[in-house]
C-alpha cells in the first residue's frame, strides 16, 4: 500500500467520523498458535464460539473472499 493511499483512508476514515485510524498488514496473527493452546486447555469456557471461528482467526483470507496472498 503506497504512502498517498495510506494517508487518503486515514483522512477519509477521520472526515466520517472516526477518532483513530490505523493500517496493518493482512498477515496470520504471531500469536495464533497459543491461542490454539489457550483453547485446548480449555480456558474458552462458554465461549464456543472462539473454537468455531477459530480458523478464521489464523490468517484474513478466511473471512474475506477474494483475498489475494502477494
Amino acid at each position: 500500500m503506497t504512502h498517498e493511499l495510506t494517508t487518503e483512508l486515514k483522512e477519509e476514515a477521520l472526515r466520517i467520523g472516526f477518532d483513530k485510524v490505523g493500517i496493518a498488514p493482512a498477515i496470520s496473527p504471531p500469536g495464533y498458535p497459543a491461542f490454539l493452546s489457550w483453547l485446548q486447555s480449555g480456558h474458552a469456557a462458554g465461549m464456543s464460539y472462539l473454537e468455531r471461528q477459530a480458523e478464521a482467526r489464523s490468517h484474513p483470507e478466511h473471512v474475506y473472499e477474494g483475498f489475494v496472498r502477494s
